[in-house]
């Protein structure tokens, strides 16, 4: 099985959403500020705007997920996230995980003299700088030194956000507003894409009860292996062998990813595969 991927960033993404919404008619208004649910629709600073159906698709920390009383209780443990664009070629065709004291650096090839620098870490908020020269190794630090820097560090987190269901009502929370686990495994924008299509379904009958059903479905294998993950990550003896184990076996690596970018089952894995994955780690430590 082969997995092509393509990284780009994400304003550009945002573009391409945008053209496309334009394209079907949709009506954009930016500068208009969302204060709050009314029973028709949605508060604004300029007013209400009325709707058969409201959609929280606002992000991590979203608001409309607390308005509509769908957050679930904190975390006791917490991550954190920041990026930068530096003005550098990329060392592989490939995205890079580099990890570190609890963190991970993550560097993705943007086209021939780009490279996105993402770190993820556990425990308190720090600078992208601080990060890099405190929990990594000092040859990464190394290789990114003096990189002229392409766009203004943003910052996410904390990751683990619970909720208490996506739909209630004429009210949906679609992507990263519905709930997160971690964005070290990088499925958030995959998930998001097919709940927005599942959502669409879901309106056309009027039942988002049929899309709260369609949102636990497509979150449930891939928020396991990022839990799965997680585990790994902060385990470094084990961390190394799963990695040995993937470098020995790409098609097993290349099913884990269809699971969560793809829409696939747990199951699409293959219980054999996992079944000699595990035993291969367990015989190893």
């Amino acid at each position: 099985m082969s997995v092509q991927w393509r990284g780009v960033r994400r304003i550009d993404l945002h573009e391409r959403l945008l053209e496309r919404a334009r394209a079907l008619g949709v009506e954009l208004r930016f500068g208009e500020r969302a204060v709050g649910l009314v029973p028709r629709g949605v508060a604004t600073e300029r007013g209400e705007l009325l709707a058969r159906f409201v959609v929280g698709a606002d992000g991590l920390l979203s608001a409309v997920r607390f308005w509509g009383g769908f957050a679930g209780r904190a975390a006791s443990r917490q991550r954190f996230g920041i990026r930068r664009h530096l003005a550098i070629a990329p060392v592989a065709e490939r995205v890079e995980v580099v990890f570190g004291e609890l963190a991970e650096a993550y560097l993705t090839p943007l086209g021939a003299a780009a490279t996105g620098v993402a770190l993820l870490w556990e425990g308190e908020t720090r600078g992208f700088d601080d990060l890099l020269a405190t929990r990594f190794p000092e040859w990464l630090r190394e290789r990114l030194a003096g990189a002229p820097v392409l766009s203004r560090d943003r910052g996410a987190g904390p990751f683990r956000q619970r909720t208490r269901g996506v739909a209630r009502g004429a009210l949906a929370l679609v992507g990263d507003a519905g709930g997160y686990v971690d964005a070290l495994t990088g499925e958030g924008t995959a998930i998001a894409f097919q709940e927005a299509l599942a959502l669409a379904r879901a309106m056309r009958t009027g039942d988002l009860a049929a899309y709260e059903r369609a949102s636990t479905r497509i979150r449930r294998a891939p928020e396991r292996v990022t839990r799965l993950a997680l585990f790994m990550a902060r385990r470094p003896r084990l961390r190394r062998r799963v990695v040995e184990e993937f470098d020995d076996d790409p098609n097993l690596f290349a099913r884990v990813l269809g699971v969560l970018a793809c829409g696939r089952s747990f199951a699409s894995i293959g219980i054999g595969s996992m079944a000699r994955f595990v035993t291969r780690i367990v015989l190893s430590s």
